[in-house]
Parts: C-alpha cells; sequence; structure tokens
C-alpha cells in the first residue's frame, strides 16, 4: 500500500500552487505522485490556536518557550490541539519543511503524543553558536526524527552532536528548471542583482562594498539596506505579498551582468535558491563562503562561481570588478553553473531522494 505523506507548510502553498509557477518551495511536494506516493498539504494557519495565546501572552509565551525548550509557542499550541494531533497520527508520514515545526514534532514524539514517523528539513536549526542547555533541548527533540539537511555542511555538523543511530542524511534541493531557464536570445542589461529577505543576508557589507565606479546595483529585498556610497535602487521584494512577479524575477536574473549574494557567516544554506535560480538563468553569481555552502560539487572557486570571506565588502568589491571586467569568466561561469544545476539540482532529482528516504521511513517498498 502507498503511504500517504502529509507534508507542513506555512501560509500561501495552497494559492501558489493553483496559480502554478516554480516549484522549488514546494520542497518535492509536487513530484511524489510521479513516485507512486499520495502526499497531502497542511498549512500551519488552518490548525487552531486558543484564543488568549495572542498580544503580549503570545510575545512572552514565545520568549519563555524559546528559552527554556527551543520551542515556538504558536507552533506548539497548533500542533498539541486535539484536532491536530488525530490529523497528524493518521498520516502515513509526516515532512517538517521549518525548524519551528520540525522541533515541535519531535518534542510530540519525544513524549508519545505523536507516533507518525516525520521527516525534518533542517535549515540552520543548531547554530554555531548555542548554550549547552539549547544544545540539550536541540538534541532531545532531533533525535526523535528522521533528518534530511538540505546542505551538506549542516548535515556533518548534526552528525557530529547527535547519536550516531539518528536517521540524518544530505537531501540535494533542487529547483524549478523548467521555470528557472536562460532566455532564448540573451540581452544584457548594465545593472547587477541581489536578492533575498532571510536574516542571514549580509546587506551592510554588500552596501560597503558597492563602491563608485560599479555598475548600477539592484537589490530586491523587504529588509534594510544600509546607505551605500555606490548605485544602489532597492525594490520591495516578498514571497508571500509579491509586489514583483516570479516571472518579473526571472526576467531580472536573465538582465542582469551577473548576481551577487552577502551572507554572513552561518550553517544555514542562506542564498541556496537565489543562487541555484541564477544559475539555471545561466548568470555568474559571487556568493560568500558562508560555513554553510550547501554542496562542494556546485559551488566550485572559479569553475562555477566567484567564493568571497564573509563580512569583507573589500573582498566582495575585487570580485565584483573582476566580472565587470572580465565578461568571457562571467560567460563562462554561467555555463558552467547551468549545466551543474541542471544535472544535479533540479526539483526531479529532489523528488526522486526525497521519496526513497520517505519509503524507507514508511517500510513501504512501492
Amino acid at each position: 500500500m502507498n503511504p500517504s505523506v502529509l507534508f507542513l507548510f506555512k501560509s500561501g502553498r495552497r494559492a501558489r500552487q493553483a496559480e502554478g509557477g516554480p516549484r522549488e518551495f514546494f520542497y518535492g511536494f509536487t513530484q511524489m505522485a510521479d513516485h507512486g506516493i499520495h502526499a497531502e498539504m497542511l498549512e500551519e494557519e488552518n490548525l487552531p490556536i486558543p484564543a488568549w495565546l495572542c498580544g503580549p501572552v503570545e510575545r512572552l509565551s514565545t520568549r519563555l518557550l524559546d528559552s527554556l525548550a527551543a520551542l515556538n509557542a504558536q507552533t506548539l499550541a497548533r500542533f498539541s490541539s486535539a484536532i491536530a494531533l488525530d490529523r497528524l497520527n493518521h498520516a502515513g508520514a509526516i515532512v517538517a519543511t521549518t525548524n519551528a515545526q520540525g522541533l515541535v514534532l519531535g518534542a510530540l514524539r519525544k513524549f508519545g503524543l505523536l507516533k507518525t514517523p516525520v521527516l525534518f528539513l533542517p535549515m540552520g536549526v543548531w547554530p554555531f553558536e548555542t548554550s549547552y542547555w539549547r544544545q540539550c533541548r536541540l538534541k532531545a527533540w532531533l533525535e526523535s526524527l528522521a533528518l534530511a539537511p538540505i546542505g551538506k555542511p549542516e548535515a556533518a555538523w548534526l552528525m557530529q552532536r547527535l547519536p550516531p543511530s539518528c536517521d540524518l542524511a544530505y537531501l540535494p534541493f533542487g529547483i524549478d528548471t523548467d521555470f528557472w531557464s536562460p532566455e532564448i536570445t540573451p540581452v544584457t542589461e548594465d545593472f547587477v542583482l541581489s536578492i533575498g529577505n532571510d536574516p542571514q543576508r549580509d546587506w551592510p557589507t554588500l552596501a560597503k562594498a558597492w563602491q563608485p565606479g560599479l555598475p548600477p546595483l539592484k537589490i530586491v529585498t523587504r529588509r534594510t539596506v544600509p546607505p551605500s556610497s555606490g548605485q544602489i535602487e532597492l525594490m520591495r521584494g516578498d514571497w508571500n505579498s509579491r509586489p514583483l512577479s516570479d516571472s518579473q524575477i526571472r526576467q531580472l536574473y536573465r538582465q542582469a551582468r551577473f548576481v551577487v549574494l552577502p551572507i554572513k557567516r552561518t550553517i544555514q544554506p542562506s542564498g541556496q535558491s537565489a543562487c541555484l535560480q541564477a544559475m539555471a538563468c545561466a548568470k555568474a553569481v559571487i556568493l560568500t563562503d558562508s560555513g554553510g555552502l550547501w554542496d562542494d560539487e556546485l559551488l566550485i572557486d572559479g569553475q562555477t562561481c566567484l567564493l568571497v570571506p564573509p563580512g569583507d565588502p573589500e573582498a566582495l568589491a575585487k570580485a565584483a570588478k573582476r566580472l565587470m571586467e572580465d565578461t568571457e569568466l562571467a560567460g563562462r561561469l554561467g555555463r558552467a553553473a547551468l549545466e551543474k544545476v541542471q544535472a544535479r539540482f533540479s526539483i526531479n532529482r529532489m523528488g526522486h531522494e526525497l521519496a526513497s528516504r520517505l519509503r524507507n521511513l514508511t517500510g513501504s517498498s512501492s
């Protein structure tokens, strides 16, 4: 019998699925039918929370629960309700796609309230600097789950901190290479692109690096970017509200001279989706060697991208000048990156490997 898998998401995934567009942020959900796995989607916001958990009470509960147990108060309230537990315990397996979900489900399994096996995709769940108490809580919750980090460094980091018996293996993240692709007739304009909203984006270093003489820089983000002596244009971008459509973002990738992604030091595979999207559009990428670079088969300095140290505006500016002056290098990096992404980092490959993990988790051979 084929397993029934429940994918857990934050809000907006169902609406985005109905609209079409790129499929990478479904984390393999859209590929499960191709592998004979029945998959369903559940958005957190469809589960009830107590009426009293709002405003100051919610903020205080969140701070206390996070500091004491490394858990999110709202997520715990949603998933520990009788309605949620009934739904979760009737699934053949669960895929958790956020850190808050994974840790709460780990706690529920630890206390015997959740029986269903869980495959958790952690993304920076165990930071470089973490208190001893928090490490103990993280270990307790994570060891009751199957773990599928989407970055090799994070997989190695967790292996060093969890028991050898833990079900843990790297899962290569893949993007929708049918959507993200080069323009048939390339038209490159005189600007460089940077994009991203996660907290690990290092906008201060980029602003300091972007000196007069470099091409105009377009930054797509909802976060604050400091003033710069260079020419910078800020464009608001957000996955949920989408002031820019997916097609408009794709066109920015296609038209940019190259893409630059400044990242803070982190174990999280920050910049992963933007980097792969840009590479799939055959663009050269400057990326910070943050500690969380997700795959050394793809991210090779001077072959598929240019890597710079974290927090180093001079190195970033030097790399930008190098690509501005050496268009042959930029083209070569873009073509090599495109080939790698199409071969190894598509949603089809991710779906195939995810389906294999889920079959092992549920004991299904189909």
